[in-house]
């Protein structure tokens, strides 16, 4: 049995499986051969893959996805959410002209049986899985008969907040409110990585000008101040003065508490503790439930 299987929405994809052997025969990602990144399955690639077929498969399969984002009431074949397989569509339809087998399991479903599916455990195993993506951040039981459950939410969104707070710190952001760039995400989660090698190369890097530091920051509540010239310590006597990244203003852009810069060079960011800190403290509990935050 041939199954011709298809990605929608970013990242789009398309594969061919041959289940009598085993084998996956090809699979193409509509953002090779120079399409743009992120790019959604095109009719450029499913002329790609016709020319490979010599027959109609017997199964096309669509996984699942949302018109326009994440909207749960907009699903493309069974939509983005869904567990347990009860969105699952199985149906025998109409495709030019031959009755082929049509099947679609959720996005969410997909990052579940696609992970366990290459994990070293043989099927019929039981273990744990954790789906990390952009709307959903939860942990799953996978049992031995590879049904599918719920254990908890470790985080809402939790790639939409990495990219967000990536693009807060990235002066070069244009994006209207709301939009995100796909890259920032992973970018955040590399970061750490990234500068602990950049710091055991480059001793002013090692010295403070980190943009972790920059993030740690901002994470924990503190006003940055951008401060010229590059001869500032990287941390006052006190302790409360640290250098978190390099920058040169061009043009300020003032965003909440953080003023953002154009072009980075070789002035100075340097952050303190916000003097509103014990104040907003103290009121934040007191208006929390209006679902604002100072």
């Amino acid at each position: 049995m041939k199954i011709f299987s298809m990605k929608p929405g970013q990242d789009g994809a398309v594969a061919l499986i041959d289940t009598d052997t085993a084998t996956l025969e090809w699979s193409y990602e509509a953002e090779k051969d120079s399409f743009p990144r992120y790019d959604v399955f095109n009719p450029a690639l499913l002329m790609d893959c016709a020319r490979q077929l010599d027959t109609l498969p017997d199964v096309v399969a669509v996984s699942g996805w949302a018109k326009g984002g994440f909207a749960a009431n907009s699903d493309i074949g069974s939509g983005y959410y869904g567990f347990d397989g009860a969105k699952n569509i199985s149906k025998n339809i109409s495709f030019f002209g031959n009755t082929v087998r049509y099947f679609s399991s959720s996005h969410l479903r997909s990052h579940i049986m696609s992970a366990y599916a290459m994990s070293p455990f043989p099927q019929g195993k039981a273990c744990y899985a954790l789906v990390w993506e952009g709307a959903m951040g939860d942990f799953y039981l996978v049992d031995e008969e590879v049904n599918i459950s719920h254990l908890g939410t470790v985080m809402i969104t939790p790639g939409n907040k990495y990219g967000f707070l990536y693009a807060l710190a990235d002066p070069t952001f244009r994006l209207p409110k709301g939009k995100q760039r796909l890259g920032d995400a992973g970018k955040l989660m590399a970061l750490e990585e990234a500068i602990s090698n950049l710091e055991a190369h480059i001793p002013e890097m090692a010295a403070g000008a980190t943009p972790v530091a920059y993030f740690r920051a901002l994470a924990a509540g503190h006003t940055v101040l951008q401060v010229q010239g590059t001869n500032v310590p990287a941390l006052d006597a006190d302790g409360t003065t640290r250098i978190v990244a390099t920058a040169k203003p061009r043009r300020k852009v003032t965003v909440g508490k953080v003023v953002k810069v154009r072009r980075l060079n070789i002035s100075a960011w340097v952050m303190r503790p916000d003097p509103m800190a014990p104040a907003k403290a103290r009121l934040n509990p007191i208006i929390r439930q209006t679902g604002s935050r100072l």
